[in-house]
């Protein structure tokens, strides 16, 4: 009986011996096989964040091109509505009859002056574009005649002589060229308001001559621009930098 029993006892020894290694074996194998799917997972998930960030990428970069795009077409769109207006209009300002005689005698002639002053009053009362100062300029720079200066028999519609009408005329003298082709210079002054300066030569036969004015930018062009953004308007034809709203900016290439 103790012998049998002994042997059954050993029998229910090894088969639990037997188990054991089977037990760890299960437990070894469910352990690879959690760190397996979190290792899967981490790839999964990190590749998800990757894709995620460079969807968020092109979202911004769609959205910036969106948005400088919008302010090309609006600018272009102003630009080619209002510069053949200004263009008619300062063609009329460097050929008429009144300045036969502002040329002809040359400055501080009061019946040459005030003929055009009448001229030029009625142009501003009928331009479609608002001119804040004209000025006509003899062939070597002098100034020949001012809207905004004081001088009895100038029209009533001219305005008053001020100090910051004055500066817009030194403005459009520095930046006048004697070409018969407008000439368009967009400027800030000593207050920094942005006006647009225009010259233009006189197109009369044996007068020479150029013919100066300044307008508001708002004339020639309307752009809100968003904060860190930068416009810059370039004569591609000629190569020259008409207007950079942050001059500290590089000159952009053609």
């Amino acid at each position: 009986v103790v012998h049998q029993n002994l042997e059954s006892r050993c029998r229910q020894y090894n088969q639990a011996a037997g188990e054991f290694p089977m037990s760890t074996k299960k437990k070894l194998s469910s352990g690879g096989t959690t760190g397996l799917f979190f290792g899967i997972a981490l790839v999964v998930f990190t590749g998800i964040l990757v894709f995620t960030y460079s969807q968020s990428i092109d979202s911004v970069e769609e959205l910036l091109f969106d948005q400088i795009e919008g302010i090309g077409r609006e600018a272009g769109k102003n630009i080619a509505l209002n510069y053949p207006i200004i263009d008619r209009e300062t063609k009329l300002l460097s050929r008429n009859r009144a300045l036969k005689d502002l040329y002809v005698q040359g400055a501080d002639n009061p019946p040459g002056e005030a003929e055009t002053a009448a001229f030029i009053d009625w142009f501003r009362q009928n331009a479609a574009t608002e001119y804040l100062t004209i000025g006509y300029l003899s062939s070597s720079g002098s100034l020949l005649f001012a809207s905004d200066r004081t001088t009895t028999g100038y029209g009533s519609a001219l305005p008053s002589t001020s100090t910051s009408t004055s500066e817009y005329l030194e403005i459009a003298r520095a930046r006048a060229t004697s070409s018969k082709d407008l000439g368009v210079r967009i400027d800030s002054t000593g207050s920094g308001e942005l006006l647009v300066f225009l010259s233009r030569a006189i197109n009369m036969r044996r007068l020479e001559g150029t013919v100066v004015a300044a307008i508001p930018l708002a004339e020639l062009v309307r752009v809100n621009l968003s904060e860190h953004m930068d416009l810059s308007i370039l004569d591609r034809t000629t190569g020259q930098l008409i207007y950079q709203s942050d001059p500290s900016h590089p000159r952009p290439e053609q």
